[in-house]
C-alpha cells in the first residue's frame, strides 16, 4: 500500500503541477491530476477526463503490470535497477533516516530520505531535465497508510459520458470482411 504525492516545479516563473497516485497489492493503481484520473483494478482501466466529463473504460494490462515505483524496487532488492544509480550519503544520515543520492541515466538526480525501521522511502527531491539545458525541480512524498479497495472502483461515475468500448462489441456484430472501392474527387 503506497500513497504518492508528487509535485513538478517548472520555472522560470514557477508553475507547479501536482498529482497523487495510490498503489495497492502492486497491481491496483490510481493516478489523479487536476484534469484526469486513471484507475486500474486489474481487469479494467477507467480514464476520467474531468474537464470534458468523458469516461473511457478499456481492458487492463495487469496481471502483467507491476506498479511498484522503481525507488521501492531498488530498496527491496538492494541493487540498482533500470539505470538508477544509488549512492549512500552517510554524512547526512540520522538514527531514524538513511539518505541516498539517486541518478537515473542523466535524466534526473535526486536526494532520497528513507525510514530506517521500514526501509521505505519517505521523501524524494531533485531535478529532471525538461528540455535540453533546462531542468525542473520535483518533490515526491510517500506514505504507507492502508488504502481501501473502494478507491480502485472502475465504474463510470454519474455525470460522465462513457466513450463506446471496443470490448462491448460481440464477435457477431463485428464484420469479418470489409470490402469496397476508394474513389478520389475525380472518380
Amino acid at each position: 500500500t503506497v500513497h504518492i504525492v508528487s509535485m513538478d516545479i517548472v520555472g522560470p516563473d514557477t508553475t507547479i503541477k501536482s498529482h497523487e497516485a495510490w498503489i495497492k497489492d502492486q497491481t491496483l493503481f490510481r493516478l489523479e491530476t487536476e484534469s484526469y484520473c486513471i484507475i486500474d483494478d486489474g481487469r479494467h482501466v477507467l480514464t476520467l477526463y474531468k474537464d470534458l466529463g468523458i469516461a473511457h473504460v478499456r481492458d487492463s494490462f495487469t496481471p502483467y503490470w507491476d506498479y511498484t515505483p522503481v525507488v521501492l524496487k531498488v530498496l527491496q532488492d538492494g541493487r540498482s535497477e533500470n539505470g538508477l544509480a544509488v549512492t549512500e550519503k552517510s554524512e547526512e544520515q540520522t538514527e531514524t533516516t538513511q539518505v541516498y543520492s539517486l541518478e537515473q541515466r542523466g535524466q534526473w538526480t535526486a536526494t532520497l530520505w528513507v525510514n530506517r525501521a521500514m526501509n521505505l522511502p519517505m521523501r524524494l527531491t531533485g531535478f529532471r531535465e525538461r528540455y535540453p539545458g533546462r531542468a525542473g525541480a520535483f518533490e515526491t512524498r510517500f506514505d504507507y497508510e492502508p488504502i481501501e479497495r473502494e478507491l480502485f472502483v472502475t465504474s463510470v461515475p454519474p455525470g460522465y459520458q462513457e466513450l463506446p468500448s471496443v470490448t462491448d462489441q460481440t464477435d457477431e456484430d463485428a464484420p469479418s470482411v470489409i470490402a469496397g472501392v476508394v474513389i478520389d474527387a475525380q472518380g
